[in-house]
């Protein structure tokens, strides 16, 4: 019978059905990533049993959805195998900065409502990065910096970089904006010359027959690109954009700046190192700034212990904005944040390292997480302050888990799955995973056509057990 064959099959998984599964359920993710990862366990994926014959025929709808969203299994492992890692990791970070800039004005469609408020020049320098794998979403970025060229600050996007990729992606994307809006805050290339050797800014090694001077002046190697004018406006009324509604009421600076932190911060008051941290700004600069909030009694300022500290009357500023009590977007300390991940990313295409022993790269791994444990500490993600090189490997998956499972947001209308789908998703698999499986569900198909059906995953396990 059919439900005797289903039920007494191998376990092992087989390549061949992995990848015919994959192009069944092949499907458009605006780019972001291919869901022929699936079978490696990147993203989530979504099921429903929709037919079943004689017990147990069954077919399966997979869809790739949150591509960003970490599941519960490993996706480093030992022994490190680093290009899967990035590939899997940088895919993750791809479908999360599409949905976070399709709600923020660029041209996409947004699958979710992000409940915290977004840093703008943090995740501009951190697409840049991201985006070398994606060169449509670098290019709408590009389109949207120019849009919203008013709303930023080219302070503090210097100051969000960490590195000197960093400072090179941000000096290409600056010069490309002063071309074509000249303004004297925009540093421009035309007096800069390229360098000899040009780093090729897009993964793919993409043939370029006009080089862009911008980016090349910069150090990069890449087509040139024009404005393709889709862009919008970010909606103020959004949560995830009230760093630009409280710009457009304090001006764009460190006030604004101090005043969205400390709306959405969930901690009675703060410091003034604390809040320059988070914005990002020198604390000689926040402490001025907060000394005029707190003079136009905008902010409250007390002393504890010899330290000054401020707060600020949520309520008050949730009637002006319109906001009911208590729903404030939340904070999350996005330069920090941003920045580790960002790190990570490049430490995993580090070529000295992907063909290095897994000592090496363990070795490695507990130095990487000793140089980003203070800024870890300070976003608030926990990390093994006690790994060996032994154990440094998994605690850097940890910590990857930890960050990107905080950055799930339910799509729209949805849910985010829990283990209980998960546990019901690797059941299913495990039914695939079967040489003759495709073929028993176009045998189901017959059966479906003429009424033989139940439904649910409850009547799935009802009928397995009966046999």
């Amino acid at each position: 019978m059919l439900i005797e064959r289903m039920c007494r099959r191998q376990r092992a998984p087989l390549p061949k059905q992995r990848e015919l599964l994959t192009k069944r359920t092949q499907q458009s993710t605006r780019g972001r990533v291919g869901i022929s990862r699936i079978s490696r366990h990147c993203g989530q994926l979504r099921l429903s049993y929709c037919r079943l014959h004689a017990g147990l025929a069954l077919m399966i709808r997979l869809r790739a959805i949150a591509s960003y969203s970490l599941r519960s299994s490993s996706i480093l492992g030992l022994a490190m195998d680093l290009t899967a890692f990035s590939g899997q990791l940088r895919g993750q970070l791809l479908g999360f900065v599409w949905d976070e800039w399709a709600q923020m004005g660029v041209s996409a469609v947004p699958r979710r409502v992000s409940p915290w408020a977004q840093d703008p020049e943090a995740l501009i320098v951190f697409t840049l990065e991201v985006a070398r794998s994606d060169p449509r979403l670098f290019d709408e970025l590009l389109d949207w910096m120019l849009r919203n060229e008013s709303l930023l600050t080219v302070r503090r996007l210097r100051a969000v970089c960490i590195d000197d990729t960093d400072r090179a992606l941000v000096a290409g994307a600056m010069a490309w904006l002063a071309r074509r809006r000249p303004r004297a805050r925009l540093p421009g290339s035309d007096r800069l010359p390229a360098p000899p050797d040009l780093e090729e800014l897009f993964e793919g090694g993409v043939r370029v027959r006009n080089p862009d001077p911008d980016f090349a002046a910069a150090g990069f190697m890449r087509p040139a690109v024009e404005p393709s004018g889709k862009s919008l406006a970010p909606d103020f009324t959004s949560p995830i954009n009230l760093a630009f509604r409280l710009r457009a009421i304090l001006g764009v600076g460190i006030r604004a700046e101090v005043v969205r932190v400390l709306l959405c911060t969930d901690v009675p008051q703060i410091t003034a190192s604390a809040l320059a941290r988070s914005s990002v700004y020198a604390k000689r600069n926040v402490h001025d700034a907060l000394t005029g909030l707190a003079d136009a009694g905008v902010v409250s300022a007390f002393t504890v212990g010899g330290e000054q500290r401020y707060t600020i009357d949520k309520p008050a500023w949730s009637a002006l904005l319109g906001v009911p009590a208590g729903e404030m977007p939340r904070h999350k300390d996005w330069p920090q944040l941003l920045g580790v991940l960002r790190t990570i990313l490049r430490w995993s295409r580090r070529n000295d390292l992907v063909m290095a022993s897994e000592y090496m790269q363990a070795s490695a791994a507990k130095q990487l997480l000793e140089a980003l444990r203070p800024e870890l500490a300070f976003a608030g993600v926990t990390s093994n302050l006690r790994a060996t090189a032994e154990q440094a490997p998994d605690a850097l998956e940890t910590v990857v888990a930890a960050i990107l499972s905080d950055l799930q947001a339910a799509p729209r209308g949805e849910r985010v799955m829990d283990a209980a789908d998960n546990a019901d998703i690797d059941e299913t698999l495990s039914v695939l995973r079967d040489q003759d499986a495709l073929a028993d569900i176009s045998e189901a198909d017959d059966a479906y056509r003429h009424g033989e059906v139940v439904r649910g995953v409850d009547a799935v396990r009802r009928l397995r057990r009966s046999v």
